[in-house]
């Protein structure tokens, strides 16, 4: 099934950041998400998956700095 990814920077002030978010396609014929889903009639809500997959995460890159709550921030307890 197609999920969500989103893309993240890990600051260190162990703060994740979404920089990006994305549908991931998983090319499936039976997922009503997807863009090779059949255009033919079908028994969709029966053989089809109608519901994306948990959202993923996956970080991009690592700083050594905080990120721009805890920098412009009083209230971060992170820092």
């Amino acid at each position: 099934m197609c999920f969500i990814l989103h893309l993240t920077t890990f600051y260190a002030c162990n703060h994740s950041v979404v920089n990006r978010r994305q549908k991931l396609d998983c090319n499936a014929t039976n997922c009503v998400f997807s863009q090779r889903h059949r255009p033919e009639e079908h028994a969709c809500q029966i053989t089809c998956a109608q519901s994306l997959q948990d959202e993923q995460s996956f970080t991009t890159s690592i700083v050594t700095y905080p990120c721009d709550a805890c920098t412009y921030a009083s209230h971060c307890t992170q820092k």
